[in-house]
């Protein structure tokens, strides 16, 4: 450009800046044939908003004890937890009006602050609705239990679409941290990947529906317990020791678990007993489910039940089969049943059998009987004549000595 248009366009800007007028004071408005002040219309929208507030909080409130919470009800948790939003939202919009009548400079900057604010408490308002309303449901029927987990995925759900709308309300441009969004993703899938496979065990848990809070399972490592907390990360079980148990979601969603309160509670436990042969079949089965039915933690329904189960090397083995109300009280159950059982075969007479051995020692075998080992032929010898012979000389020797027939 040349300097000479450069000098005269720069001039004609600094005239049109001091020819610019102030910003010229509103005028008095007519509000129901009443002419007001600028002073006037601030206080009465300050005023109107606070009473507005006021009035929609006593609403609520009215409607939230009607619908009491106590009593299971979702609509009773929503009004009693978004009075307090409807409230401050109302009174900063006459707050946000007001500033408006004056014409701030940092009308923007208020404006965002107002609606942080507002976000803010809305945000947990809505977690709290969430958190109590499923709770509600949890304890209004079992059969809906929702687990834990889903309160935590809904207060990360809620946090994060309040931080979304942070960043819209005060216009951060994220195209940076999108444009970097790669390697923070792989980076944080190097750091994080037990914690991101343990939520993801987590979730694949909930819907599988293979456990909830207050059921007993089993682990593959023998480990037992009830469970009595699901979390995003982990599980945790009280085994019947008292002892806490934390397990990674992810190996519980890789490992084999047995859940002992699935489908229902109870759980039926085999008993069993064996009794010396020749005892009569109809009393043992009748002493068996009598004690049985008056034996504590059993439950009446299903009826216990007796099974000849076969003929042992020591005696007849029987399997009492009775049901108790839930898997922690199987070893109660045991030994009150196995308790009344022994007493009661003790009062009949009835023998319980026990492995008996023989033991038989080779020293104190009898002669006549074989060792398995057979013994060897007698060898055929010719007859002794030589040997005759040989006495007979002898003989005749001795009858020619006179010494020896003086001796005789």
């Amino acid at each position: 450009m040349h300097p000479a248009a450069a000098l005269a366009e720069f001039a004609t800007s600094a005239l049109a800046l001091q020819t610019t007028e102030a910003p010229a004071t509103p005028a008095p408005r007519e509000i129901a044939g009443v002419t007001l002040p600028l002073w006037g219309e601030i206080a009465l929208l300050l005023v109107g908003s606070l009473v507005a507030a006021t009035l929609i909080e006593a609403v609520v409130t009215v409607l939230a004890r009607r619908l009491d919470p106590s009593e299971g009800t979702i609509r009773g948790v929503v009004f009693e937890e978004i009075h307090v939003p409807l409230y401050v939202s109302v009174f900063l919009w006459g707050v946000y009006q007001s500033l408006v009548l004056i014409g701030s400079p940092a009308l923007t900057v208020i404006m965002n602050l107002t609606l942080t604010v507002v976000l803010v408490l809305w945000m947990r308002a809505a977690i709290r609705v969430g958190n109590r309303g499923l709770e509600r449901i949890k304890e209004r029927d079992r059969s809906y239990e929702f687990a834990p987990m889903l309160k935590n995925l809904w207060s990360v759900s809620v946090v994060v679409t309040a931080l979304v709308g942070l960043l819209v309300i005060w216009e951060i441009d994220v195209t940076p941290l999108l444009a970097s969004a790669g390697i923070i993703g792989i980076i944080i899938g190097f750091a994080a990947q037990d914690a991101v496979s343990n939520f993801i065990g987590g979730v694949a848990l909930y819907f599988d529906d293979t456990y909830k809070l207050g059921d007993f399972i089993v682990l593959e490592t023998g480990e037992k317990g009830t469970v009595v907390d699901i979390g995003l990360r982990s599980t945790t079980l009280l085994t019947r020791e008292r002892v806490m148990v934390t397990v990674p979601n992810s190996l519980l969603n890789s490992a084999h678990v047995i859940n002992e309160s699935a489908p229902q509670r109870y759980k039926r436990i085999g008993l069993s007993i064996r009794v010396a042969y020749g005892t009569d079949a109809d009393l043992v089965e009748e002493i068996l489910l009598e004690e049985a039915e008056d034996a504590n933690y059993v439950r009446e329904t299903p009826r216990p039940e007796v099974r000849f189960m076969e003929f042992g090397d020591s005696g007849i083995e029987y399997e009492l089969r009775v049901f108790v109300p839930h898997p922690t009280r199987a070893s109660r159950a045991r030994h009150a049943v196995n308790t009344a059982v022994y007493k009661r075969f003790a009062e009949e007479g009835i023998e319980v059998p026990y492995p008996r051995r023989d033991v038989r020692m080779r020293g104190d075998e009898p002669a006549d009987v074989p060792t398995g080992v057979p013994p060897e032929p007698p060898a055929d010898d010719p007859e002794p004549v030589a040997d005759d012979a040989g006495d007979a000389g002898r003989a005749d020797e001795a009858s020619d000595d006179p010494a020896a027939n003086d001796g005789r």
